[in-house]
């Protein structure tokens, strides 16, 4: 449902040339989505994992700065 104050077509003009730079690695278990940041260093946007007390642990709260050393350099579909 859309409610707003103006027309959709204004609204969301521009969102498609949005440019996303996000990628997928993983670590075996866990899949992180990520942003680069420069060599080899990367945000983390967002966590997804089977076990609920990743979600609780700091290493993987968004924002957090890692570098590629610590996740697997293997990108998911």
């Amino acid at each position: 449902m859309y409610d707003a104050l103006y027309p959709p077509d204004v609204v969301w003009t521009g969102f498609s040339d949005l440019k996303h730079e996000s990628l997928f690695v993983s670590d075996g278990i866990r899949t992180f989505e990520v942003v680069p940041k420069g060599t080899l260093t990367f945000s983390l946007v967002r966590m997804i994992s089977p076990y609920v007390e990743d979600y609780l642990d700091a290493r993987y709260q968004p924002g957090r700065e890692i570098a590629l050393g610590y996740l697997s350099s293997k990108d998911c579909p």
